[in-house]
């Protein structure tokens, strides 16, 4: 059994169970269910985020709130804590959201960054602690790696960026500068306090004009590491980054060829696999080995808004109302293969208001010590031997030729 919960533009929250072997044949295998009851649209929510083992859900709404809510015993959302996002203004809106460890972290498309640290349920002050932080604006997505030590965002002219949670929290107001008196630097020439890695633009065109930065998604590859990102783009593109090797994407693939942006892009359960959607109604499933798509989902009228891998299914919602439950399966084994079994939508279901966000309902299940071993050192080799787009430093063609 799957289990998802669903944000919707009225500002509700619905769970929802997937049963592909009821114990009764008349039984539906879908079925849904409203946790909590919306007001207005300006409660619209626009992030979700939920830890299976403290009971509890985070929702971000359009009102500027951040929602703290724990589960009833007659499994209905009963609200603990909230707070208001202040440095927000009228036209943005939240980014990211992330909870760990009685800890949420929020950012908003204006850089308003910040962790609250939840009081103990016995504690008797329910009053949550928060940290402010700042980050550059226009901003599009941000995402907090697997380890929570790390977290990486981008956005219109603003290039994926890596920082370290602890340091991006550091008390800056009595510091120095450096070199107050030296001369303005290139953008990427010095890293802010607290970013710990920054991605160089890709290069030129072939009419030697610079490329726009616009980043419209990203996700930490694979699920289990901190070094391994993809970004999605406004124009298409799908690029893959290894902090470790290269400022410049190691991979960079057009996946929409006819113009159409990435709107999402998230990490499968399977090595060497992630699911993206376009502004469209298109929904692939990509081998990131060779940046082929392996198939895609029909019968998809709206755009995908959110999607959410499990272990063995995919849930996500689009803007023709329906949120609808999908079969994935794995990446051939060798890369360039055809992929024998192929993604199909199990099961759609209609809803009244659009959905907007969401998330997975359930304890990951991480292999036991030893399953896919090979897989991962497969994996690693495969990063290792990737070459990066272009050097990091842009050498004219005549100086790489005499050097060869």
């Amino acid at each position: 059994m799957a289990q998802f919960l669903i944000g919707d533009e009225l500002g509700n929250i619905k769970r929802l169970h997937y049963n592909s072997n009821p114990s009764n044949t008349d039984d539906p295998k879908t079925t849904i269910k409203t946790v909590l009851n919306g007001s207005t649209s300006a409660s619209s929510v626009q992030a979700l985020s939920t830890s299976g083992d403290s009971r509890m859900v985070v929702a971000a709404r359009a009102n500027k709130t951040v929602h703290v809510y724990k589960w009833n015993e007659d499994e209905t959302l009963e609200a603990r804590c909230s707070w208001s996002e202040t440095r927000m203004k009228p036209e943005t809106r939240f980014v990211g959201l992330a909870f760990s460890n009685d800890t949420v972290y929020s950012c908003t498309s204006n850089g308003a960054f910040r962790r609250t640290d939840l009081p103990e349920a016995s504690s008797a002050d329910p009053t949550p602690t928060h940290q402010l932080a700042a980050l550059p604006s226009n901003l599009h997505a941000w995402r907090m790696s697997p380890d929570s030590e790390t977290f990486a965002y981008g956005g219109d002219e603003i290039d994926l960026s890596v920082w370290n949670v602890e340091q991006a929290f550091v008390d800056r107001t009595n510091l120095k500068s450096d070199n107050p008196t030296s001369k303005k630097r290139k953008r990427n020439a010095q890293l802010l306090p607290g970013e710990i890695w920054r991605a160089n633009n890709v290069p030129n065109d072939h009419l030697g004009l610079r490329q726009p930065i616009r980043i419209s998604s990203l996700t930490y590859l694979p699920n289990t590491s901190p070094h391994h990102l993809a970004t999605g783009t406004q124009f298409g593109d799908v690029r893959l980054y290894d902090t470790r090797a290269a400022r410049r994407p190691l991979s960079n693939w057009k996946i929409f060829k006819d113009g159409s942006g990435v709107k999402t892009i998230e990490a499968g359960p399977s090595n060497h696999q992630i699911f993206v959607s376009d502004s469209q109604s298109r929904l692939f499933a990509v081998d990131i080995r060779n940046g082929s798509v392996s198939y895609g989902y029909k019968g998809i009228a709206g755009a995908v808004s959110s999607v959410a891998p499990s272990q063995s299914l995919m849930a996500s919602t689009s803007l023709d109302r329906y949120v609808r439950i999908h079969s994935i399966f794995a990446p051939p084994l060798q890369a360039g293969k055809a992929q024998d079994e192929k993604g199909d939508v199990l099961e759609k279901l209609f809803v009244t208001s659009i959905p907007t966000a969401i998330v997975c309902d359930e304890e990951a299940m991480l292999p036991a010590d030893g399953e896919h071993q090979d897989e991962d050192e497969d994996e690693d080799d495969i990063w290792q031997n990737m070459e990066g787009v272009d050097d990091e430093q842009d050498e004219p063609q005549s100086r790489k030729q005499r050097r060869k």
